[in-house]
């Protein structure tokens, strides 16, 4: 099975808890394809905010042996806590033996340390990156894979954006009303700042890349809204650094 097919057969494994996240399958796929040229099948990885699985899964089916965190999928006041949905979901990962955990990377303890540990759109999350890193780090083998993948901050939309007077972040308003509590991007990065904050948690940079992740109509946008951002993704293909996606394969020294 080809790695698009791996991936669609993920998203039909956890369907239909995986049908509002099908926008994202060409991001997943790029991720994937990135990944498995350079890391080795076999590997044990560390899939950090891990949602309900679908690239650990796809991992999984490829050949490694994956774990996963998250906490957000198992509160109460999300999808999968309506009816029995977060009990068949677990069933799911038991029948294609995954291990998915109910906690954060920072208060994470397990036994053996990783080959590989990946976060996919996350450390935009984090208040603080540097202490991210570190609690990633603290799971990985000396000489193991650091995966990180995150929106570009100066893409060309976001570029466009500042012209017209406009902020690069999107809407101010759950930012301004949740504080310390919100869970949104508190900051997205260049490429450049993702290498900087690598090197400076004592790793070497195998491979940094800026490219798109999304296909021209996700599906998720409606129109004109699809029309417009499909012509931003074919200029920012034009355009060095323009892109919306940073990906940073670093190794563990």
């Amino acid at each position: 099975m080809n790695i698009k097919d791996t991936l669609k057969w993920a998203y039909d494994e956890l369907s239909p808890y995986s049908g509002r996240k099908k926008w994202e399958f060409y991001n997943n796929y790029r991720s994937l394809k990135f990944f498995v040229k350079r890391v080795p099948k076999g590997a044990t990885i560390l899939d950090v905010g891990c949602g309900i699985g679908v690239f650990a899964l796809s991992l999984k089916k490829l050949g490694y042996n994956v774990v996963g965190l998250d906490k957000y999928i198992f509160q109460d006041d999300n999808y999968l806590s309506e009816k029995d949905n977060m009990n068949n979901i677990q069933k799911i990962w038991e029948k294609n033996e995954i291990k998915i955990v109910n906690e954060d990377i920072f208060n994470f303890s397990n036994e053996n340390k990783f080959d590989c540990v990946i976060n996919i759109a996350v450390i935009e999350h984090q208040k603080d990156p540097k202490r991210f890193i570190e609690s990633c780090l603290k799971h990985l083998k000396i000489g193991g894979y650091f995966f990180c993948v995150s929106p570009n901050m100066v893409d060309f939309l976001n570029r466009c954006r500042v012209m017209c007077g406009r902020s690069a972040f999107r809407d101010l308003k759950p930012f301004f009303d949740t504080g310390e509590n919100f869970v949104g991007h508190w900051r997205e990065y260049t490429l450049r700042e993702m290498v900087q904050m690598a090197e400076w948690s004592g790793m070497e940079i195998i491979k940094a890349k800026n490219y798109r992740t999304s296909a021209l109509f996700n599906g998720k946008d409606k129109f004109p809204r699809n029309i417009m951002l499909a012509l931003f993704r074919l200029l920012s293909d034009m355009i060095p650094g323009a892109r919306e996606t940073n990906t940073v394969l670093a190794r563990y020294k």
